[in-house]
């Protein structure tokens, strides 16, 4: 009983501090800038050229270095006896 009011205790201290980030004053101004920097265009996320030319054969080589570890490991243990 004692370790249950002493955890509960230590959950009570910690989330003291808390309760002043609940009515943060600066909130009004925060939702402003949100607001404003909502309807500006954002910058193209589109990666270059040589990326979209080299993503799928890095992906394939991943995949065949996988394939070919399961596949020695199934041999190693089919092979063993």
């Amino acid at each position: 009983m004692r370790r249950l009011l002493l955890a509960v205790a230590a959950v009570v201290a910690g989330s003291a501090p808390a309760s002043a980030c609940l009515w943060d004053s600066e909130l009004i101004r925060h939702e402003k800038e949100f607001r404003s920097g909502y309807q500006q265009p954002k910058p193209s996320a589109e990666p270059p050229d040589t990326v979209k030319r080299a993503l799928p054969w890095a992906m394939g080589g991943v995949g065949a270095v996988l394939l070919l570890a399961g596949g020695v490991s199934v041999a190693r243990n089919f092979f063993r006896g």
